[in-house]
């Protein structure tokens, strides 16, 4: 099998210069604004000049984000256990520093289709020990171990598939999809994974958004017996209800079990919920 475009050094490359130009940018904005405000409380004329070199910075970052944006590949994340479509979302497979991961910029790209059964996707992440290394904004990749929410899961025909996708920085993402045979009723979801809003339509070309504060239930043997857990490994969908500790492949992924808040090298961990 051909390796993915995005496996290659050159692919890598071309995001990497993408965010280092972005974060530079942000810098030099950063450094300059407090100078503005100083120099604009003391009357001083200079601050006029000053300001219009920050525009001049800031007029740069969208063409980057676009960029950016392009960059982003179509990944095969999970498969549907319904059609056995498999999923594939737009997603940053390099590292956590990403605009993916950090949920401030605007989706200029629709996402590729997908099946009529699919309705969420979550995740996690795992650094594997690694140093945490993420953006100069709040980055909320998930906890640090795969995780179900009841709430959703509950609802009926509602199935979610757990896969890995190894990050090229080292860490292992552990994305959650939600699939269903009948669909859920409106405003029925969450936020899905490391977005800080749940936005949904209301009807009549309206659309809305909330943040809703879901209980992570952590323990997936019950949820696998029962099902409404399966997972996605080596190209092939578990077979339901099977015994977790015989064939589930990330029963024993080790952590925290908690949310992680992530803004550059500085890695905390939010209150459960």
């Amino acid at each position: 099998m051909n390796s993915p475009p995005f496996s290659s050094s050159e692919f890598v490359i071309q995001r990497n210069r993408i965010i280092d130009a972005h974060r530079q940018l942000i810098l030099e904005i950063r450094e300059l604004e407090p100078e503005i405000s100083k120099l604009s409380a003391a009357r001083d004329p200079r601050w006029r000049e000053l300001e219009q070199k920050r525009g001049a910075l800031v007029r740069q970052i969208e063409p980057l984000v676009e960029e950016y944006w392009d960059w982003v590949p179509a990944v095969k994340l999970s498969r549907c256990p319904f059609c056995e479509q498999d999923l594939t979302r737009l997603f940053d497979p390099v590292d956590l520093t990403g605009f993916w991961w950090m949920d401030r910029t605007q989706r200029p790209r629709p996402e590729p289709p997908c099946c009529q059964h699919f309705c969420l996707l979550l995740g996690a992440v795992n650094l594997n020990g690694l140093p945490p290394k993420g953006g100069l904004f709040e980055c909320r990749p998930g906890p640090d171990v795969p995780y179900v929410i009841a709430r959703i899961l509950e609802m009926p025909t509602m199935t979610a598939v757990v896969s890995r996708v190894p990050l090229r920085c080292g860490y292992s993402a552990y994305p959650a999809a939600y699939f269903a045979a009948e669909p859920p009723g409106p405003r029925a979801m969450t936020q899905g994974w490391a977005r800080k809003e749940y936005r949904f339509s209301s009807g009549e070309n309206k659309t809305g958004w909330d943040i809703v504060r879901d209980k992570r239930d952590y323990d997936l043997s019950p949820w696998i017996l029962k099902g409404k857990l399966r997972w996605f490994h080596d190209g092939a969908l578990g077979r339901p209800g099977a015994p977790p500790p015989l064939v589930y492949p990330f029963l024993n992924v080790q952590g925290m079990a908690r949310e992680q808040i992530l803004i550059d090298n500085q890695l905390r961990y939010a209150y459960s919920h």
